[in-house]
């Protein structure tokens, strides 16, 4: 069905009717109301803001997770740093030998971080990942925002990119497969607003 047609079916009713029809349209998989824009989606069926979501959205912050490889790949900056990251953690010893491992990295002496600890590695991965996210969100990137309709044993998640100056382009639906679960946290980092 077209969306104009799909709309005005949704509009002929009350918006708890609209929830229920797109809760059992979903169920049933007709798909009779996927043709609806997302944004215009939303606001048939009462979901605040979907322009610009405010606080009663979820928002969350995501970045892909990386390697520590692919961390030195981007800033080759970061191998300088792995010894003050560690700081506290390792000893004055093990600190300049890691310095020195960081060194020989650099200079294609050895083209693994094997030298590092396990824990150590998580560590400084870490605090890579942190600043990552603390970057995104101090610039106002990275955002996504989600929005949960209940009806019965249905929810209707809406789930769109935030862009700085939070307003919102791209919406998901539940017809686009949108369920509330969330990025794979294996490949994604996140810190929640």
């Amino acid at each position: 069905m077209d969306a104009d047609k799909a709309k005005e079916i949704l509009n002929k009713i009350s918006l708890e009717e609209r929830i229920a029809a797109v809760a059992e349209d979903l169920a049933s998989g007709k798909k009779r109301f996927a043709s609806i824009e997302p944004h215009d989606l939303a606001e048939l069926l009462g979901v605040p803001q979907p322009e610009q979501p405010d606080n009663s959205w979820s928002l969350t912050i995501y970045a892909e997770r990386q390697t520590l490889e692919e961390y030195v790949d981007l800033d080759s900056g970061i191998l300088g740093e792995i010894p003050e990251m560690l700081d506290g953690y390792a000893s004055e010893k093990r600190s300049k030998t890691i310095s020195t491992k960081c060194e020989a990295y650099a200079d294609g002496s050895i083209d693994s971080f094997d030298f590092l600890k396990p824990r150590e590695r998580a560590l400084v991965l870490k605090k890579l990942e942190d600043r990552e996210l603390e970057g995104l969100r101090d610039n106002g990137i990275g955002c996504v925002a989600t929005y949960c309709l209940a009806h019965g044993s249905h929810e209707l998640w809406f789930e769109g990119d935030i862009e700085g100056d939070g307003s919102c382009i791209d919406l998901r639906s539940p017809y686009d497969g949108v369920d509330g679960s969330g990025r794979n946290p294996d490949e994604w980092i996140s810190y929640d607003l």
